[in-house]
Order: C-alpha cells, then sequence, then structure tokens
C-alpha cells in the first residue's frame, strides 16, 4: 500500500531552519513509540504482559479532516487551521494527498483538535478512519479497519502551546503501539484474512474494546516542541521539559 504514499516525512508546514517563520507555527505529526509514559504524566497504557516478544506494527493509518489550534480563553490569539483531509502514516511517516503549508499564528493557545475523516482514496482504504494492523508473537494478526467518528484532542500543558513573534515548532506524538494491548486479544477468536489468523475489530463484534481504542487514539499522545525541525519526536525530545500539551480521552463532541 505504500505507492500511493508520499515519500517525503509527514511536516504539517515547510522545512525550516532557526527557531521557525516569523509568527508562524510548524506542526509536525509523528508517532512516539515509546513504551514509557509521557514525560510528568501518566499517560500511556502499559503491558502487563512479561511476553519477551512484543507485537509488531505493521500498518497505522488515521485520517483527519484538519487540524486546528483553539486559542485560550481571552486570548487575542487567532484560530489556526491545517486544511485536510490528511491520511497519516504513523508506520512510514508520510502523508496523502499532501501537507499542508504553514500557518501564521501568535499568541497562547490552549488545545488542538483534529476531527476524524474517512479517506476517499485509494481505493485500498477508502471509508475508513483507521487502519490498524499488528502481528502478535504468536503469529495471530489484530486488525482494526473501521470509520471512526469524533476528534481527536491534546489540552495545553501550562503556557506550552504558545507561538512567540519569532514562531514554532511542535510535534505531536501519537502512540500507536498502544491503541491495541496484545493481552487484550487473546483470549478473542480469529478469522481467516489472506490466510493468516486474524483478530477483526469492529464496534460490532467487540463494542467495548473498539470504545476503548478510539478513546486511546488521541488520549494517550502529547505535544512536544520539535526542536531540531526534523518533523519527528526524537529519543532526547521526551523530557518533562519538551512537553507543551497532553492527549485528552474526550473524542465525542
Amino acid at each position: 500500500m505504500r505507492f500511493w504514499l508520499l515519500a517525503a516525512a509527514l511536516v504539517v508546514g515547510c522545512d525550516s531552519t532557526g527557531v521557525g517563520n516569523p509568527a508562524q507555527v510548524d506542526l509536525a505529526v509523528s508517532a512516539d513509540l515509546s513504551d514509557d509514559p509521557t514525560p510528568g504524566d501518566d499517560g500511556g497504557v502499559p503491558d502487563a504482559g512479561p511476553a519477551p516478544a512484543r507485537p509488531v506494527l505493521l500498518n497505522a493509518v488515521i485520517v483527519v479532516n484538519e487540524i486546528r489550534l483553539v486559542p485560550c480563553a481571552g486570548s487575542t490569539a487567532l484560530p489556526v487551521l491545517f486544511a485536510g483531509p490528511m491520511a497519516i502514516d504513523l508506520v512510514a511517516g508520510t502523508v496523502y494527498p499532501r501537507r499542508p503549508g504553514p500557518a501564521r499564528a501568535r499568541g497562547e493557545y490552549c488545545g488542538l483538535e483534529a476531527p476524524l475523516g474517512e479517506a476517499r482514496r485509494p481505493a485500498e482504504i477508502a471509508g475508513a478512519s483507521v487502519f490498524f494492523r499488528t502481528r502478535r508473537p504468536d503469529g495471530v494478526d489484530v486488525l482494526l479497519f473501521a470509520s471512526v467518528r469524533g476528534t481527536l484532542r491534546v489540552r495545553g500543558r501550562g503556557a506550552g502551546m504558545t507561538v512567540p513573534e519569532e514562531g514554532a515548532r511542535w510535534v505531536w506524538g501519537l502512540r500507536p503501539a498502544q491503541w491495541i494491548m496484545a493481552m487484550e486479544t487473546e483470549p478473542l477468536p480469529t478469522v481467516d484474512v489472506n490466510g493468516r489468523p486474524t483478530v477483526v475489530i469492529d464496534a460490532d463484534r467487540f463494542p467495548l474494546l473498539f470504545a476503548t481504542i478510539r478513546m486511546r487514539l488521541g488520549g494517550i499522545s502529547a505535544l512536544f516542541h520539535d526542536e531540531d525541525g526534523n518533523g519527528r519526536l526524537d529519543p532526547a525530545e521526551r523530557r518533562p521539559d519538551n512537553v507543551i500539551g497532553d492527549g485528552s480521552p474526550q473524542i465525542d463532541p
């Protein structure tokens, strides 16, 4: 499926040097594959299983209609909109059909919102908001291919989400490796998908697990300063003093 994805890394904004363009914010979206909780917070979902081998993340695509920065109440900052729709591949680090340009912003923001959408193309994921596939250590695949309604949210941590006059570079770290825990799927029945035993998760078969995954999509994410401007969340950037926002489990309006 990689043929439909752009080769460039996803950076919601343009490549930049220095500390950011004047009165602009560059926003990158990246996979956060760390097993550790969000620094300074209890974010993350610990896998209680002691298995030496961990599931292999094969696909993690999420589709959003847009990404919005929400000004704080009483702030003079204007709302910021990164237009979509965008199909974000967190495994390949790419976006379809293209990355939006930088947005002018200055002032205090208290949150980020990203309404989920449905892919229009390519045909392989048409109609889906989330395409997730992982392979457990026992060789069983876990698949989620669904249209998911709701809005992913990040809430600012203190005054961290402030865009100064010289601009800012941020990276939103999503945690697809923790959307579904292996221990949650081990008791579930499998079906044959392309010759491989697969646990297929949907709202009808496993409504409680589906609802839990839905809250985790944005709820265990976090927003960081992108210190080197490379559009990826690097291990050195996962520090308590570098976190500017925490994911919210609130996905419904």
